[in-house]
């Protein structure tokens, strides 16, 4: 894999470090008509705070996170649970899902045959 290709897949791995995990979770709740709701607790000095998120589906717990802030905690918490939803089989395939991990693949491959392309005709920085 030369230079131009790693950027394009680097950049295409970064954009799940970006993932809303809360959004995500809270959309697939509101696809399958699940309850969702969260429980939080704070402890320690104001200034040294470390918030517990709990995130409770249907009345079972699915995942918590800790935080320095209420927000970070309910983010770490949701991301417990949608992976713990998923492993356990309760969201079944989503082929909206499928279809656009495997859309984000093809914009990926495509980008690099492009980039390979151009280099290919003289118009890139082949030289390095």
């Amino acid at each position: 894999m030369d230079m131009d290709e790693s950027l394009v897949v680097e950049n295409y791995y970064a954009s799940f470090q970006q993932m809303h995990w809360r959004t995500e979770l809270n959309n697939m709740m509101m696809r399958r008509r699940m309850d969702l709701r969260y429980e939080f607790k704070v402890e320690g000095a104001p200034h040294q705070a470390q918030w517990t998120a709990v995130a409770y589906v249907n009345g079972r717990t699915y995942g918590a996170g800790l935080g320095k802030t209420k927000g970070e905690a309910k983010e770490n918490a949701s991301k417990v649970a949608l992976f713990a939803l998923k492993d356990q089989g309760e969201e079944k395939a989503d082929r909206k899902t499928k279809r656009g991990a495997a859309e984000r693949q093809t914009a990926v491959e495509d980008a690099i045959l492009k980039k390979k392309a151009t280099d290919a005709q003289g118009g890139g920085d082949a030289q390095r």
